[in-house]
């Protein structure tokens, strides 16, 4: 886990990544999320590494939700991989 002293905006192409995966989300696809934790008592964070299958992707709360309960803020997502990216153009 590497330690950041900002976070890194999400880029335009990750918003294309998104619409595949609420296009996508019935079939639970699996996917490495890498994304910023912002530290509690500080300016800054860090990023780590989710993976899991995608229950759907809230737009009312801004956030990914997984089978197993985990949540994910959009705006936290620094980039996004997985099969279901393989047949698809970005």
């Amino acid at each position: 886990v590497k330690s950041v002293s900002t976070k890194i905006e999400v880029k335009d192409e990750q918003n294309k990544i998104l619409q595949i995966l609420i296009e996508n989300s019935k079939e639970k696809p699996l996917v490495s999320v890498n994304y910023f934790i912002p530290d509690e008592k500080k300016q800054g964070g860090r990023y780590d590494v989710y993976t899991g299958n995608i229950r759907k992707v809230d737009d009312g709360e801004f956030c990914v939700i997984f089978t197993d309960g985990t949540k994910i803020a959009i705006s936290d997502i620094y980039s996004i991989e997985g099969e279901i990216f393989d047949f698809v153009e970005i």
